[in-house]
């Protein structure tokens, strides 16, 4: 029992030395810090909001501490962290990629998976669809539902921008009934409803032939219904009043 109980001291001793040593052995020094390039942010900008100490060791950094102030930056949708033998710090970001503009009283940046990310700076991706219909308040008290319509609305205009030549779109609205009307740069609106992706798909090559139809005879429309349930192949068209001289 006497030898046992040796042997486990001995053990634990080792083991604290192996410990001490790994903590403050200068070949764990840390001496590199890999970020992965980002196209919105710098990376130096990057490394002062890590705040890392100076001269650190690998085993001794707070990984999440790390990565809590890394996430204090709007344009990181991930941050992966880790330690590479003998004296690395890897950090592989993912970035958000903007697709659209959401009026939440304020214009912020949307990414595809329908995340509100950033507060929009004046000017800032100002060729991006806007998607209205949505108040500050209730994407702060009904988070999830709204997430839910963004992405109805991202999914409206993914199906319209695979197309052709069809005009630029400047909003998208979505109403809880309704459904999404996309209206385009010159105020035509295109009310497309709710629907699957094969329907949104098949409402929109109906518009496309409606559009070049009307094109052709000098035409312009004010709205195009294009989510008519009861006759799924027909086109309502309201158009547009002719200017007064």
């Amino acid at each position: 029992m006497l030898g046992a109980l040796v042997a486990a001291a001995l053990l634990a001793a080792a083991g604290y030395g192996v410990f001490y040593f790994v903590l403050h052995s200068p070949h764990f020094a840390l001496r590199t810090v890999y970020i992965s390039p980002t196209h919105h942010v710098t990376t130096e900008s990057l490394r002062k909001r890590a705040a890392l100490p100076a001269e650190i060791n690998l085993f001794q950094i707070d990984l999440g501490a790390v990565k809590k102030n890394l996430a204090g930056e709007p344009w990181l949708r991930s941050i992966p962290l880790r330690r590479e033998l003998p004296a690395t710090l890897r950090i592989e970001l993912g970035e958000h990629e903007p697709v659209a503009l959401i009026c939440l009283d304020s214009l912020y940046l949307v990414g595809k998976d329908g995340e509100v990310f950033k507060r929009a700076a004046p000017g800032e991706y100002s060729h991006l669809p806007v998607i209205t219909g949505f108040g500050r308040a209730a994407y702060l008290i009904e988070p999830e539902l709204t997430r839910d319509q963004i992405r109805t609305a991202l999914t409206a205009l993914s199906r319209y921008q695979q197309g052709g030549r069809r005009p630029p779109i400047g909003e998208a609205h979505v109403d809880h009934f309704i459904g999404v009307t996309l209206y385009t740069d010159s105020g035509t609106a295109l009310r497309l409803g709710l629907g699957s992706a094969a329907e949104l798909d098949a409402r929109l090559l109906r518009f496309d032939a409606v559009w070049k139809a009307l094109g052709s005879a000098g035409q312009k429309p004010a709205v195009l219904f294009l989510d008519n349930r009861a006759h799924p192949d027909q086109v309502t068209v309201r158009l547009a009043t002719p200017a007064s001289s």
